[in-house]
C-alpha cells in the first residue's frame, strides 16, 4: 500500500513524478491539492518492473480485490491517475503501468514494430503474468483503444470496459464525417506538431498538440513543474507520427460483438473528432452507457477525478463487481 505523506515529510524529488500529461492545472487537481508555491508532491509510487515481450514495463499496484488497470494516453505514463490512486486502492485492486517506449521504460528496439495491436498484446500479457484478470480497463485516448484490443483479442482477461474517448483514428478516415473533424485537427495541430518534433523541437510539438487539444494558450498556461514532465514521453510520438500501421484498425464487427459491459465517457469540450468516435462506437454497440462530463475537454478523468470515480464505481457495480 502507498504512504500519503504529511506536508512536513514529503520529499521534494516525488513532484519530479507527476505525470507527463495534457492537463491545464493537473497539479491543482492532485488528491488533497497543494499550495500554489509548493515544490513537492503528495505520494510515494514504488514500482516494480515486469518483462513482456522482448521489453520490461514498469507497474505499481495498490488495494486488494476486484482488480482495475489504468491504461494511459499520449504523452503520459503510470503516473497519469495519481487522482485515482487512493480512492480505487482503497475499494479494488488498483495498477497502473507504463506502456512500452513510455517513460520510465528503457527503448529496446527503435520501434518500428510498434503499434496499438502490440500494446494491446503487452497488456494481455501483463494482466495474464499478474494474474489479474477478469480485470476491468480504464484507459484514455489512445490508452482506451489499446484496452480495446485487449478486450477483443483476450475477452477471458477481461471483465469490463471503462474508456475514456479512445482515439481510433482508421475510424475517422473511414467517413466523411470522420475525415472533415480528423482534417481540422490534423492541419491546426497534427501535421505542424509532427514536423516540429522532426525538426528536434519537442517543446513546440507538444504545444501544438496539446493547444489542438484544450485550446489555444493550454501549454503556456501549465504549471512550470509539469512542462518538462510532458517532455518525458515526446519522443514514443515520433512513432505514432511516422510508422505506417501504428494505428491499428478496430472491426466494427468485433465491437458488436464484445461481451463486456462498456462506459464510454466524454468531455463536452473535446474536439470534434473524439464524438465523431464514440457516436460511432455507441452505434455498433448500442449497449454502451455514456457519460458526458461538463467543463472538460479530452482528459476529462483527470480534470473532473471525483465525478469520474464515482461514476466508474457506480458501473462497476451494477455489473457485478465486487468493489468495496
Amino acid at each position: 500500500m502507498y504512504r500519503k505523506r504529511g506536508r512536513r515529510d514529503i520529499d521534494r524529488r516525488l513532484l519530479i513524478q507527476i505525470p507527463g500529461l495534457i492537463a491545464g492545472g493537473f497539479v491543482e487537481h492532485l488528491p488533497g491539492g497543494r499550495d500554489t508555491d509548493a515544490k513537492d508532491g503528495p505520494y510515494d509510487l514504488p514500482t516494480r518492473t515486469i518483462p513482456v515481450d522482448g521489453t520490461d514495463l514498469h507497474y505499481f499496484e495498490f488495494g486488494q480485490g476486484h482488480p482495475v488497470i489504468f491504461v494511459h494516453g499520449a504523452f503520459a505514463d503510470y503516473r497519469a491517475w495519481l487522482n485515482q490512486i487512493e480512492p480505487f486502492s482503497q475499494r479494488c485492486r488498483c495498477i497502473a503501468y507504463s506502456r512500452r517506449h513510455h517513460y520510465p521504460n528503457p527503448w529496446q528496439d527503435d520501434g518500428s514494430t510498434a503499434c496499438t495491436a502490440l500494446h494491446g498484446e503487452d497488456l494481455a500479457q501483463l494482466i495474464t503474468q499478474l494474474r489479474a484478470g477478469p480485470a476491468t480497463l480504464i484507459g484514455q485516448s489512445l490508452g482506451a483503444t489499446i484496452a480495446l484490443h485487449t478486450a477483443i483479442g483476450h475477452p477471458n482477461l477481461v471483465h469490463s470496459l471503462v474508456l475514456s474517448e479512445p482515439f481510433i483514428l482508421p475510424w475517422l478516415q473511414a467517413t466523411d464525417v470522420g475525415r472533415a473533424a480528423w482534417g481540422e485537427f490534423d492541419t491546426s495541430a497534427w501535421t505542424p506538431a509532427a514536423a516540429e518534433l522532426r525538426a528536434g523541437n519537442r517543446e513546440n510539438c507538444i504545444r501544438l498538440v496539446t493547444d489542438g487539444i484544450m485550446g489555444t494558450g493550454a501549454y503556456d498556461n501549465f504549471p512550470p513543474d509539469i512542462k518538462p514532465i510532458v517532455l518525458d514521453n515526446s519522443a514514443e510520438l515520433r512513432l505514432e507520427f511516422d510508422n505506417v500501421g501504428y494505428y491499428s484498425d478496430v472491426s466494427p464487427h468485433s465491437v458488436s460483438a464484445l461481451p463486456h459491459p462498456v462506459l464510454l465517457v466524454e468531455g463536452d469540450m473535446s474536439p470534434r473528432l473524439f464524438s465523431v468516435i464514440t457516436d460511432d462506437f455507441s452505434r455498433h454497440k448500442p449497449s454502451t452507457e455514456r457519460l458526458k462530463l461538463p467543463g472538460v475537454c479530452h482528459v476529462a478523468p483527470f480534470l473532473a477525478p471525483e465525478a469520474f470515480n464515482e461514476a466508474v464505481f457506480a458501473f462497476l457495480k451494477r455489473h457485478g463487481a465486487a468493489v468495496r
